[in-house]
């Protein structure tokens, strides 16, 4: 068998051969006839003319939304009903808001009349609002100062004004410079493009793109009723030919080619091939020299199953004896470079009738170097199983994390890609010092498990996470230590769109131990997108009124865009240390944490600003700040969120974890939702929020998930925008939208430090020993124990070695007496146990 496949390719260099002359005949005959290039052409111009014109209705769309938006906040809302003066001053904000806007007007129901003036509000406008007034979908238009649409011209459009029990109040009604629908449509090397729209039977240009062209012109249709594209390419395209100048020298140049590239196909698969086979060999190896044998594996050339056979006589010799007469462990006998006394010594040679000589030079030196890396990181699996955690893996680097370690963590997690039908993965990397060594490696493992690498560089975790979501690449890795202290690190893992959790992890521990790993070559690409992340965000928010707001990155990653991002939103940004610095030398990254808060709240003071937002070191979490410098955990935040969103979608489902307040649940059922709790940790979270179609989650750590509008991961970003929204649309403060909600005494998170290896087994043993009267115990995750005036929760952290708790009560001293129940309860399973 194994000949038969060298056979057929060592003929492959002359079945190409035969090959080229066969297409040179075809070429020959086909390419050189005539009317290809006017096909090509049109086929060229008709593609390019479709994808102007979906950018065109995208822009549209986006203005309809916008206008929705705004039609819907309190802004609009509030001011209808209000004084001529009120009005004008509302529609002064709005224009400010809107991109390309020149005039808006606010028509309460009933009042719009015919007016003349620059821009007008002729009958078109009139109709427009009487539509909208009715209940219409009305479809923007455009107008003009003169007849036939011959003077200066606006694209019109209009959003009802509704009042809480969805009747409508008004119009916000919008003049947009055309520049809105045609800006950017193209650079003007491939022609020239309008918009047209149909008045009084002829065909008027109401936008214009680019410069003009030499073709004739291509129509394609848009979703707007009212209007066309037209599109007359440039010279460059009108005039492309697949036929060029070397079109006479393709019949030659193709045979030589295809030639030479079944020789060069016919070497590389033999080289594959023995790369592979020596991969099989080599962890035949080390299985035998740990006392196992493998007698399903199958070889693709010859001289390795003979190899293999004379391996499976090793099992019956005795293993080596280490000095003090013990056996030796298979940790041992893995370092061991000599057989052991008595076995048979194999010498890797095929004999002349074999596709090689001999292979001496393929010595172990020749093994695919990250093969070889990971196998020589085996030897510590047991000393890194702890960083395998419930929603990630993390620990520390130069201990628990180094290249060698990520490499084979790329290797198996490739292989895991490989086998659910993922050929591709994304990596990202945030701004620790160690980061780019780390990703590089773990690139190498992904790449040498034959999956491709979509490298996409120093980013936040939600632009990875963005990107798995709006891409065809569904899968990525993220290096990152998130909120932990710099020498920190480790992998965020999504495959086939969703984050591993808990026994998936772990299952890519049980990879490297089994040495099940896939082998090949992947390519290794660049891409980019942040750009697309915030525009994203931006199109998708509308910030109704600008806020004064202080970011505090931390010093992290996302320091790199969050100020432009909420720049972009209009608000007056003051950033806080978002100079990305690995090292943190302001303060760790950890937003839940209050003495990492203390600048944020200083400088909002300071600044009087509207409120404040911290993110930690990967932009993930956020914990905000009021105006006053109250700290907004988030489980509060989690609150307004899920009135927002309820309010829209009744009925929707609103997670939330074990460490939150006992308040949300009813909060969330008075609002109309479904409350969903859940164990804490975002992989949990967001695999819940899947599982139950859930619109909104989220925890107190500051992971808030939306699905609604968004891609239901967790997104400290885009989650800092959906607050600005709806602090800009409602016209109260932070702390006044909030003092609507119940509130009780509450401990920040308290953390308690243990060994990494026994957090679980104290946990265990706390639930045993519990025994609490007249009280709720909840075990889901950790303990939690619900009394009538307040409850307490320890469980184990999932990203570092400590015991979480949170307290929270009617009062303070229902809070302290829960708080020593818990002391009692801890010290009585382990007396150094203790907290403040």
């Amino acid at each position: 068998m194994a000949n038969k496949h060298l056979k057929v390719f060592g003929m492959i260099p002359g079945v190409a051969v035969i090959g080229g002359f066969v297409v040179t005949s075809l070429l020959s005959v086909f390419v050189l006839q005539s009317g290809i290039n006017g096909s090509h052409q049109s086929t060229l111009g008709q593609a390019l003319a479709d994808e102007i014109a979906q950018q065109v209705n995208i822009k549209e769309t986006q203005l309809i939304d916008q206008l929705a938006k705004i039609a819907s906040s309190v802004l609009a809302t509030n001011t209808i009903t209000g004084s001529i003066a009120e009005l004008s001053a509302a529609e002064l904000t709005i224009v400010q808001i809107l991109p390309f806007a020149e005039k808006v007007r606010l028509i309460p129901a009933g009042q719009a009349s015919i007016d003349q003036g620059i821009p007008p509000f002729n009958f078109i406008a009139l109709d427009m609002v009487k539509g909208i007034e009715a209940g219409e979908l009305i479809s923007p238009e455009a107008i003009s100062s003169q007849p036939q649409l011959k003077g200066e011209k606006w694209i019109i459009v209009a959003a009802p004004i509704k009042r809480g029990d969805g009747n409508i109040q008004g119009t916000l009604f919008v003049y947009f410079n055309a520049l809105s629908i045609s800006a950017n449509l193209t650079d003007g090397t491939k022609g020239q493009v309008w918009v047209i729209q149909a008045v009084g039977g002829a065909d008027m240009a109401i936008a214009t793109s680019g410069t003009a062209g030499t073709g004739p012109a291509i129509t394609s249709a848009l979703n707007n009723p009212h209007w066309t594209l037209q599109y007359s390419p440039s010279a460059a395209i009108s005039g492309n030919s697949p036929a060029g100048s070397l079109t006479y020298l393709l019949p030659g140049i193709a045979m030589l080619l295809i030639a030479l590239g079944g020789t060069a196909f016919g070497a590389a698969k033999t080289r594959t091939l023995i790369q592979q086979n020596l991969i099989l060999i080599g962890n035949q190896i080390g299985r035998v020299t740990g006392g196992n044998y493998d007698n399903k594996v199958s070889y693709t050339l010859p001289g390795f199953a003979y190899l293999d056979s004379k391996l499976k006589k090793l099992r019956n010799y005795p293993p080596a004896k280490t000095d003090d007469s013990k056996p030796a462990s298979a940790k041992n006998q893995s370092k061991r470079v000599h057989p052991p006394k008595g076995a048979v010594t194999v010498d890797i040679k095929m004999t002349d009738d074999d596709l090689f000589e001999e292979v001496e030079e393929f010595e172990l030196d020749d093994f695919d170097s990250t093969v070889k890396k990971a196998n020589k990181a085996s030897n510590h699996l047991a000393s890194i199983k702890h960083i395998f955690r419930a929603s990630d893996i993390r620990g520390i680097v130069g201990k628990s994390i180094n290249e060698d370690i990520a490499r084979q963590i790329g290797l198996a997690i490739g292989s895991e890609a490989g086998d659910r039908g993922e050929q591709s993965l994304l990596v990202g990397y945030d701004g620790r010092e160690y980061s780019p060594a780390l990703a590089e490696a773990l690139i190498e493992g992904i790449a040498s498990s034959g999956r491709d690498v979509l490298n996409i560089g120093s980013v936040p975790t939600p632009v990875l996470y963005y990107a798995t979501s709006n891409s065809d690449t569904k899968s990525g890795v993220m290096v990152t230590g998130s909120h932990n202290a710099p020498d920190h690190n480790g992998f965020k893992v999504v495959l086939e769109g969703k984050s591993l959790v808990d026994h998936e992890i772990s299952g890519l521990f049980q990879r490297l131990q089994e040495n099940n790993f896939s082998t090949g070559r992947g390519t290794v690409f660049t891409a980019d997108f942040t750009q697309e992340y915030i525009d994203a965000i931006s199109y998708d928010v509308v910030v109704a009124q600008p806020l004064k707001v202080v970011i505090d990155c931390g010093n992290g990653i996302a320091g790199g865009i969050a100020p432009e991002l909420l720049d972009i939103l209009g608000c007056e940004t003051v950033p806080l240390h978002c100079e990305v610095d690995g090292s943190f030398p302001n303060h760790y990254p950890d937003p839940t944490r209050p003495e990492n808060l203390k600048d944020l709240i200083a400088t909002v003071q300071s600044q009087g600003a509207d409120l404040g937002i911290a993110l930690d070191g990967d932009g993930n979490r956020l914990v905000a700040v009021t105006a006053e410098g109250q700290i907004v955990w988030p489980d509060r935040l989690l609150m307004l969120f899920a009135k927002d969103i309820v309010s829209r979608n009744p009925g929707s489902g609103v997670v939330y974890d074990v460490k939150c307040t006992r308040h949300l649940n009813s909060v969330i059922s008075g609002l109309g939702g479904r409350p969903i709790i859940c164990r804490s940790g975002h992989s949990f979270i967001k695999q819940k929020i899947a599982d139950t179609d859930a619109l909104l989650g989220g925890g107190l750590s500051g992971h808030i998930c939306f699905s609604e509008r968004w891609f239901g991961f967790d997104d400290g970003l885009y989650s800092a925008a959906r607050l600005l929204e709806i602090v800009g649309s409602q016209g109260d403060s932070l702390a006044d939208l909030l003092a609507n909600f119940p509130r009780s005494v509450a401990t920040p998170e308290i953390h308690v430090a243990v060994k990494d290896r026994e957090k679980f087994s104290l946990i265990e043993t706390l639930v045993e020993t519990a025994d609490f009267e007249d009280a709720a115990l909840t075990t889901i995750d950790g303990l939690r124990v619900d009394f009538a005036d307040g409850w307490g929760l320890v469980r184990a952290s999932n990203t570092e070695p400590a015991l979480t708790l949170r307290f929270e009560a009617d009062s303070d001293e229902s809070l302290e007496n829960i708080k020593n129940a818990f002391r009692e309860l801890l010290q009585e399973v382990k007396s150094d146990l203790n907290f403040e």
